[in-house]
C-alpha cells in the first residue's frame, strides 16, 4: 500500500514537473520585447504581413512590400513564441498586428523609430483653396483636424465641400479645412480625405469619365477627305459642337463627301471631327467617327472614291 502511495506521488510530481515548466517555457519563449509602448513609432522590414489577430494563424490584413512607419497602439502580446504589437499606419494601410521577429531566434521585423508624426500620411490629393470636393461617403466634419476632435456635422454622400485650407497630417490622415452647406447655413470644419485605403472624396486628378477616348481613327487628319459611312442604314448626325449635346444641324446619309477642317476632340467617349461638306461648302459641323463595328467615317483612298 505504501508502495502504491509512493508511486502515485511520483506520478503527480512527474505531471507537475512536466506541465508547469512547459507553460513557463512557452511564456519565456517570447523573450524580452522591444522597449515600445502605445504611441511609439516603428519602422518595418519590407515583405512582412500585418495580421488581424496576434498570432501566425490570424488572417492577413495587409502585405507590406516596402518599409513603412507605424504607430504602436497596443501590445506586446505573447503568442507562438513571438511578441506581437498592434499597429496603425498610413490611412491607405489596414491596421493590425505585427510580429516583432520572424521566428523566436530569427531577425527583427520591426525597429523603434523616432519620427515626426506629421510625416506619416500618404501623399495627399491635389486640392487647392477654393476647390470643390465632391463627397463619396457620409463624412464627419470636425472642429479640429484629428480623430478625437469634436464632430460638428456629418456631411451626407453626394454633398460638395469647398476647400478652405490644408492638408494637415494628424493621426496618419490628411485633413482639409472645408465649408459645407446645411439647411441654409455654412458649417466650417475639418474632414479626412480617406482612411484604411478608402477615399471619402473624389480625386480631382481622375480623368473626366466623359472625356476618355481611344486613339483617333488612323489616317484621319486636318485636310484629309472622307465620306459618311452609314452601312447600318442609320443617318449620321452632324452637330454644331462636339458631343452628343451639340445642336443637331443635319442628318447625313451614306456616301456624302467632306473635308476634315478640325479635330479630333474627345467628348462623350467619342472622337469628333469638324468637317465641311464638299458639295455644300457652307455646311460645317462636327461628326463622330464612331467606333469598331460602327464607324461613321470612310477615308478616301485611290482605289475607292465616293459612289464607287
Amino acid at each position: 500500500m505504501v508502495r502504491r502511495h509512493s508511486i502515485t506521488i511520483l506520478l503527480l510530481l512527474a505531471v507537475l514537473l512536466g506541465v508547469l515548466p512547459a507553460a513557463a517555457q512557452e511564456d519565456a519563449g517570447c523573450g524580452t520585447p522591444l522597449a515600445l509602448g502605445a504611441g511609439s513609432h516603428i519602422n518595418t522590414r519590407p515583405g512582412i504581413y500585418i495580421r488581424n489577430l496576434p498570432t501566425r494563424s490570424g488572417g492577413i490584413a495587409e502585405y507590406l512590400q516596402s518599409s513603412l512607419t507605424f504607430r504602436v497602439v497596443d501590445g506586446p502580446i505573447c503568442a507562438d513564441n513571438l511578441n506581437w504589437w498592434q499597429v496603425r499606419g498610413p490611412s491607405n494601410i489596414n491596421p493590425g498586428w505585427i510580429a516583432e521577429k520572424e521566428s523566436p531566434a530569427g531577425r527583427y521585423l520591426i525597429f523603434k523609430a523616432d519620427v515626426d508624426p506629421a510625416t506619416l500620411c500618404p501623399e495627399p490629393l491635389n486640392f487647392a483653396s477654393g476647390s470643390q470636393m465632391p463627397l463619396l461617403n457620409d463624412v464627419r466634419i470636425r472642429q479640429e483636424p484629428g480623430l478625437n476632435a469634436l464632430v460638428l456635422h456629418v456631411a451626407p454622400q453626394g454633398d460638395t465641400a469647398t476647400v478652405i485650407s490644408g492638408p494637415t497630417c494628424v493621426d496618419e490622415l490628411n485633413w482639409w479645412q472645408v465649408q459645407v452647406p446645411w439647411q441654409g447655413i455654412i458649417i466650417q470644419g475639418w474632414l479626412a480625405e480617406g482612411r484604411f485605403g478608402a477615399t471619402f472624396v473624389l480625386d480631382p486628378d481622375l480623368p473626366d469619365p466623359d472625356a476618355i477616348c481611344g486613339p483617333a481613327m488612323r489616317g484621319l487628319s486636318i485636310g484629309e477627305r472622307g465620306s459618311v459611312n452609314a452601312i447600318d442604314n442609320q443617318p449620321k448626325n452632324l452637330r454644331a459642337a462636339p458631343g452628343l449635346d451639340g445642336a443637331l444641324l443635319y442628318s447625313l446619309i451614306e456616301g456624302i463627301a467632306f473635308e476634315i477642317i478640325g479635330g479630333p476632340v474627345c467628348a462623350d467617349n467619342l472622337n469628333w471631327w469638324q468637317i465641311q461638306i464638299i458639295s455644300r461648302p457652307e455646311v460645317i459641323g462636327w461628326l463622330s467617327e464612331g467606333g469598331p463595328g460602327n464607324w461613321a467615317i470612310d477615308r478616301f483612298t485611290q482605289d475607292r472614291l465616293p459612289g464607287n
